[in-house]
């Protein structure tokens, strides 16, 4: 869990490590080498988020600071729509959520409590 402390640093900070969008390991690109290595971590908006974990970038980081604004709204925008930042929360690889059962049943709660606005989203989608 990211301590009060740990909010004020990057996550390069955080990871002991700096990305070079060039030739790093994660393969970033410039905008989330930016978000890595210069944003801190109370600053990330919904989009930064959701660019990072659509990149696969500090799952472990990033993940729970976007189920914790999926619980205040379920549709949360991520820059793109309405509800883009669930979308990118819920297309993470299996094995991350085979590892963190916790941040799993947290997501798996979400759903469970929202499933009639999102069952009349999904009826209103197919009746396009």
């Amino acid at each position: 869990m990211i301590t009060q402390y740990e909010f004020n640093k990057t996550l390069s900070e955080l990871m002991n490590e700096a990305a070079e969008n060039s030739n790093n390991t994660l393969s970033m690109d410039e905008r989330c080498t930016d978000i890595y290595n210069n944003r801190i971590l109370r600053e990330l908006s919904n989009e930064d988020l959701k660019v990072m974990i659509d990149n696969g970038i500090a799952l472990d980081i990033m993940v729970p600071f976007a189920i914790d604004i999926l619980e205040e709204n379920i549709m949360s925008e991520g820059g793109q729509y309405p509800g883009d930042l669930l979308q990118s929360v819920s297309s993470i690889q299996t094995l991350y959520w085979a590892q963190n059962f916790d941040q799993k049943g947290r997501l798996r709660q979400i759903l469970e409590s929202n499933i009639e606005m999102l069952s009349g989203v999904l009826k209103h989608i197919t009746a396009l």
